[in-house]
């Protein structure tokens, strides 16, 4: 997948154009200023590739990283998706990027309930 911009901008807000020959697949995904180009075909890639850049002069920005709030790792076996970044960002616009983290004193695989085993002697434990 490769991820670039393109300094031209269009009415839509967002389109989709799959291209089929064959066994050859070609996507651009165009979402206001995000653009994705992607497919099995790297020939096919770099000839849109060139196009775009003739026709509007974008920026080729390398394999795709993130995306529209999405990272994306790529390996041998698929891609993973992660919002890792916006959940790390999120926690710091809370404010809670300071907080240490601590281990949970409880067997996590306990269910507790109000009416079932003995009280605590000491609730500060």
């Amino acid at each position: 997948m490769v991820n670039f911009n393109v300094t031209h901008s269009s009415k839509n807000d967002s389109d989709l154009f799959p291209k089929t020959n064959g066994d050859s697949t070609t996507v651009l995904v165009v979402y206001m200023d995000n653009k994705l180009l992607t497919g099995n075909d790297e020939d096919e890639i770099q000839a849109l590739k060139n196009f775009l850049d003739e026709a509007y002069r974008i920026n080729d920005l390398g394999v795709l990283h993130y995306f529209l709030g999405l990272g994306v790792l790529q390996e041998d076996l698929g891609i993973i998706l992660t919002q890792q970044k916006f959940a790390l960002d999120l926690i710091a616009e809370s404010g809670c990027n300071d907080f240490s983290m601590t281990i949970c004193p409880l067997d996590l695989t306990v269910k507790l309930s109000f009416d079932v085993g003995e009280l605590i002697s000491d609730p500060t434990e």
